[in-house]
């Protein structure tokens, strides 16, 4: 599912990224992102990790299908290891991103997809769908 990003949409995303960003402190830490055991919501301190289940949860919990809402495991320009939340939406893919302040569309971020969430289940991890 893809979503109509409307301002009133738009405004959701910003204002759950900026929230979580602010909220969680970051730990310096570099954890894989497949070590599901140490993902938390709504920690104080915490990696990428608990930045975007803390921010799918939000978003979820706001009313978005969990089809279109999808942790993304990727690597940055400087080759870490890193984690987002991938919008799906109609005109390409956004990205919410602990590094980032701004909602971007995904191919903005410089980063390699190397999986995410499958849209019909996101216990499943996929390339792309």
């Amino acid at each position: 599912m893809e979503l109509d990003v409307d301002p009133v949409l738009r405004d959701l995303l910003q204002r759950i990224n900026r929230g979580v960003n602010v909220g969680i402190e970051p730990d310096g830490s570099f954890a894989s992102v497949s070590d599901i055991q140490d993902w938390y919501l709504g920690p104080t301190r915490g990696d990428c990790n608990a930045y975007a289940v803390t921010k799918r949860h939000a978003l979820i919990s706001g009313g978005l299908p969990t089809s279109a809402v999808r942790l993304a495991a990727v690597v940055t320009a400087d080759g870490q290891d890193h984690m987002i939340v991938v919008i799906k939406a109609k005109g390409g893919d956004l990205a919410l991103d602990n590094l980032n302040p701004d909602i971007v569309p995904f191919r903005e971020t410089g980063y390699l997809l190397m999986k995410e969430q499958s849209g019909l289940d996101p216990k499943v991890w996929v390339r792309s769908d």
